[in-house]
């Protein structure tokens, strides 16, 4: 799980109420405390959910900016958690062991979620039940493949796992495979998708894969610099393109044709900021040390870094 080093500075924690009907209570404020993991709303910044690497109260929540914060329900240990994201509807966290929790905010707490269809939902003669896969005969699984990344759309969630990209059109309850190409079904470590979900870009091996309708054909290319490992993708605009990897930043401005090897201090637009693994915090600054481009180990306003 990446680490991410927060102070007392970046997160004034204050007073926070449990799920609803439950008696409001203090949390204390993270002084010099160590956290985990963080994930923020792309679309509605002011709400973010962060992962404490404390005995109680590890995982608190946010929707105003910071102002107020609330501990989340039982249900997932941290020792079960791989990573955390702020979804439009909630929040989801990916396991170490495969498989996706989502929180519900009714009973406060973490439960399995997202069932797994197989990609004969995907056959032209089952356009009706890839367009409503609750209501086909053949029994789901529980997802249970290793998520990697999971970004979200409008029309569409898309997801990075160890059985390749995967896609959700009813907001994670169901998934199924994104495509028929055998190169789509192979490992992914990392994605991106457009707003409206049309140009989804996806890392699997050493490839680039690249759909620009939604999923319905693909394209892969292989990256000269995917030997650098630890790549992660993200989507700047419309045609530029940033990975992430162990040895640097490479963009492209066509969309993933052509890319170049980009020095961090050519990194400084509020783009590539906003573009690291899990979206930047307040005072966030890119550190030239943070080689997959999270906030492990960045330069934070008020940040405790570990002795190394």
């Amino acid at each position: 799980m990446r680490r991410n080093w927060l102070g007392a500075t970046a997160l004034a924690l204050s007073a926070a109420t449990a799920a609803t009907g439950q008696a409001s209570h203090q949390v204390e404020p993270p002084a010099g405390k160590v956290i985990l993991d963080v994930a923020v709303d792309r679309e509605r910044p002011e709400r973010e959910i962060v992962v404490l690497a404390s005995d109680t109260n590890v995982f608190l929540a946010t929707k105003d900016g910071g102002k107020t914060w609330a501990p989340l329900g039982p249900g997932l240990k941290r020792t079960d958690l791989k990573h955390v994201y702020a979804s439009p509807i909630g929040w989801w966290a990916s396991l170490n062991k495969g498989g996706l929790m989502r929180y519900q905010e009714t009973s406060a707490q973490w439960v399995r979620f997202g069932l797994f269809y197989d990609d004969s939902l995907l056959d032209a003669k089952n356009k009706d039940a890839a367009k409503h896969p609750l209501s086909t005969s053949k029994a789901p699984q529980l997802l249970a493949s290793q998520v990697n990344d999971l970004t979200f759309a409008n029309n569409a969630w898309f997801a990075a796992t160890s059985a390749g990209v995967l896609v959700s059109r009813d907001r994670g309850t169901s998934w199924m495979p994104a495509g028929k190409d055998a190169f789509v079904k192979q490992a992914a470590q990392s994605l991106d998708a457009s707003a409206d979900g049309s140009h989804i870009w996806a890392i699997a091996q050493r490839n680039l894969l690249y759909s620009a309708d939604a999923g319905a054909h693909w394209s892969a290319k292989e990256l000269a610099f995917a030997s650098a490992g630890n790549l992660r993708v993200r989507r700047l605009d419309d045609s530029s393109l940033l990975i992430t990897s162990n040895s640097g930043r490479y963009v492209s401005k066509d969309a993933g044709r052509e890319w170049n090897r980009a020095d961090a201090r050519d990194l400084q637009s509020q783009a590539v900021v906003a573009a690291s693994a899990t979206e930047a915090l307040p005072g966030y600054e890119p550190d030239a040390r943070s080689a997959d481009g999270s906030l492990s180990g960045s330069a934070i306003s008020g940040a405790h870094k570990p002795q190394q």
